[in-house]
């Protein structure tokens, strides 16, 4: 099950639909789809990266450096995020502020 099947399952049970017949909403839904496709090849390749630099670590090693890359790939992730986030507050801040 991928990311456009999760994104159906949710709007199929919260009604998530635009008043304008939903033509938002597949723009949306593909947008998201491609940003998590994105994100999944990037994270996975990190990983990869990470395995083949700890090469013929014991067992032990493997586990904690994969556990490290993905806690860091993790952080890496949730950080650009939150700046988009507080970006896109301070732009709707602005517009608020210009239009009264």
């Amino acid at each position: 099950m991928g990311g456009p099947d999760i994104l159906r399952l949710t709007a199929r049970y919260t009604g998530a639909q635009e008043a304008d017949g939903g033509s938002s909403q597949t723009f949306d839904d593909t947008k998201i789809a491609g940003a998590i496709r994105t994100d999944l090849t990037s994270s996975t390749e990190i990983l990869v990266l990470a395995f083949v630099m700890i090469g013929a670590a014991d067992l032990m090693m493997q586990t904690l450096a994969l556990a490290a890359a993905g806690i860091a790939i993790s952080a890496r992730d949730y950080s650009i995020m939150a700046v988009i986030v507080k970006t896109d507050d301070i732009g709707a801040g602005l517009a608020r502020r210009c239009t009264e």
